[in-house]
């Protein structure tokens, strides 16, 4: 008769995610995950124009900016969503869930283009261009977030 372990932490709902709260999570934890190791074991930095001035920063700092929003929204899925019992349109979430990483490829577009920039010794770029450009994909993924909550419905009791 073989012993079988429980679950406790609920291990295969992390890695094979199918609420919003999960998909979201996975990322997250990812970025930071990644971000930590990235301080520890590679400590390499980034030259970052930012005020009219040059600030080092290090690369799992970077990773960790990418995690915030993927963060944000599994908490929001969490409080909103499922402590409610409540489940959102699959296809909102994904649609939700990929404009989230076309804003963290974005992110990643803005850093090496300020790198490519700054070694290629072309003028500083206007960074309010860029950070309205984060700004409104951030503001487009708060927007698909409310309507996803807005396609919430009871989940059914089979």
């Amino acid at each position: 008769m073989a012993i079988v372990a429980k679950d406790k932490i609920g291990w295969a709902k992390w890695l094979n995610p199918t609420t919003a709260r999960h998909q979201f999570g996975t990322v997250a934890i990812f970025l930071l995950a990644g971000g930590m190791l990235l301080l520890v074991v590679m400590p390499s930095r980034l030259l970052v124009p930012w005020s009219g001035a040059l600030h080092y920063v290090p690369m799992g700092v970077l990773w960790w900016l990418g995690a915030l929003p993927f963060c944000l929204f599994a908490i929001l899925y969490w409080l909103f969503v499922e402590r409610c019992g409540l489940v959102c349109s699959k296809r909102m979430v994904n649609i939700h869930f990929a404009l989230t990483v076309v804003w963290l490829l974005d992110l990643v577009r803005l850093v090496f283009s300020w790198q490519n920039s700054l070694l290629a010794r072309l003028p500083v770029l206007q960074l309010s261009d860029y950070i309205v450009e984060i700004g409104i994909l951030f503001a487009v993924c708060c927007v698909f977030f409310l309507l996803a909550l807005g396609s919430a419905h009871r989940e059914e009791v089979k």
